[in-house]
C-alpha cells in the first residue's frame, strides 16, 4: 500500500476544463435516488473490469451518504465514467476512497486527473487535507494522485 496526503497550500485547481466531462456531487440522502440508474451501472461497470472482493453495493453507497461521506459521480457527455467518495474525518480532514474511471466507455485520458482536481475543489472549506491509500501495482492512480499535487507519506 502507498499512503498519499494533500494538504490545501498544494492544491491548486485546473483552469481549463474537459469538453463533456461534468461531475455531480452527492451530499445527502434526498439526491440519491436521481441517480440510481448510474451507480449501479458504474458499480457493474467496475465489477467488469476489475476483480475485487470487498467492492461495496448500492445499499453501501446509501449507508455510505447516511454516515456523512460525500460522493462525487464523473460524466462524459451525459454517460457516468466514474466515482470516488470522500469520508470527512476531524475539522477540515477528508479521506477520498474508491475512486473509479472507467475504461469501458472512451473517454479523454486525463479524465480521473482532472476529476481528482475538481473534487478537491468542491469539497467543504477551509480544506486543511486530503489523505488516500493505493495498492502498489496500481500505477495509473498513483499518477493520478501524484499529478494533482499529494505527496507520498511513509
Amino acid at each position: 500500500m502507498i499512503n498519499f496526503e494533500l494538504h490545501s497550500k498544494n492544491h491548486r485547481e485546473f483552469i481549463n476544463p474537459i469538453n463533456g466531462l461534468e461531475i455531480v456531487n452527492i451530499f445527502d440522502i434526498s439526491k440519491i435516488s436521481i441517480y440510481e440508474k448510474e451507480i449501479k451501472e458504474l458499480i457493474n461497470n467496475f465489477n467488469l473490469e476489475y476483480k475485487w472482493d470487498e467492492m461495496f453495493t448500492y445499499e453501501d453507497v446509501i449507508n455510505r451518504i447516511e454516515n456523512s461521506n460525500l460522493l462525487f459521480l464523473l460524466f462524459y457527455n451525459k454517460n457516468p465514467i466514474g466515482y470516488v467518495f470522500f469520508k470527512p474525518l476531524s475539522g477540515y480532514d477528508f479521506y477520498l476512497y474508491n475512486l473509479y474511471v472507467t475504461k469501458i466507455i472512451e473517454r479523454p485520458k486525463k479524465s480521473p486527473i482532472w476529476f481528482v482536481n475538481k473534487v478537491i475543489s468542491k469539497l467543504p472549506t477551509p480544506l486543511n487535507k486530503v489523505t488516500c491509500y493505493c495498492e502498489d501495482w496500481h500505477s495509473h492512480a498513483q499518477n493520478v494522485f501524484i499529478s494533482n499535487g499529494f505527496s507520498v507519506i511513509s
